[in-house]
């Protein structure tokens, strides 16, 4: 069991990038749903420490929990050193401002009259 699930996910090297899903909670409708981030560190071999260019998250993370790219697409060096919530780095990412939506509210059509 633990030969097949270390053949389908092979380790992270310090410096790939990865992809990590966000909640459904922590998005708006039009957001994206997944954010780029770089490992950072490892921790015990198991552990990772995972940062953005819009900050680094608190939490360690499992190589189950996220995906590697075959392309480096952000540089170590770009990693902000700020520690911020999924949420937080979901809703700076995104090209609405986060959760919410902005529709019109007009009950009729404004142009007809």
């Amino acid at each position: 069991m633990k030969l097949s699930s270390n053949k389908a996910l092979p380790p992270a090297k310090v410096g790939d990038t990865v992809k990590l899903s966000v909640p459904d909670v922590d998005r708006g409708r039009a957001d994206a749903r997944n954010i780029l981030g770089v490992v950072i560190s490892i921790k015990d071999d198991i552990y990772y420490k995972i940062g953005t260019e819009k900050g680094t998250l608190p939490q360690l993370f499992t190589r189950n929990q996220f995906g590697i790219c075959p392309a480096s697409l952000i540089p170590l060096e770009n990693v902000s050193t700020i520690e911020k919530s999924h949420r937080e780095i979901a809703s700076a990412s995104s090209l609405c401002g986060g959760q919410g939506y902005k529709r019109c509210s007009y009950k009729t059509k404004m142009w007809n009259k």
